[in-house]
């Protein structure tokens, strides 16, 4: 994480690297992301979102047995062209949260620790704890 002091905040303070530090209009920043492996996969999705139809009509058309087998080998070419991560099935499951990639529910995105906490504090809506 990388942090950079913001001006107003430094502003509060009188030393001599604190002005110097105020002169070069410097300001805090923070990754959005947890760590490198969600930061790699929000990539892949982007990627695999961008070709997604090209992808599709590539397969159709390499999978269509009608067609003459020299337009399936083109079809075929093409697609072996594309990125690695257009792929769906490179993308992997993370939670939101914690960037955790087992025991995760796809259907809210989050490891089922989080999704369990959130449920017990009232914080997902429509989801509560199991009262038999």
């Amino acid at each position: 994480m990388r942090v950079i002091w913001n001006q107003t905040r430094l502003a509060s303070f009188t030393s001599p690297a604190a002005a110097a530090a105020t002169s070069l209009n410097l300001s805090q920043t923070r990754s959005y992301y947890t760590d490198w492996q969600m930061i790699k996969d929000v990539k892949r999705r982007a990627i695999c979102k961008q070709y997604a139809r090209q992808r599709v009509r590539l397969n159709c058309i390499r999978k269509n047995k009608i067609l003459p087998k020299a337009i399936q080998e083109l079809a075929d070419l093409e697609i072996g062209a594309l990125p690695r991560d257009s792929a769906s099935h490179r993308t992997v499951n993370r939670c939101a949260v914690t960037s955790r990639a087992r025991g995760v529910l796809v259907k809210w995105r989050l490891s089922r620790f989080v999704f369990r906490y959130l449920c017990d504090h009232n914080q997902m809506s429509g989801a509560q704890r199991a009262m038999w």
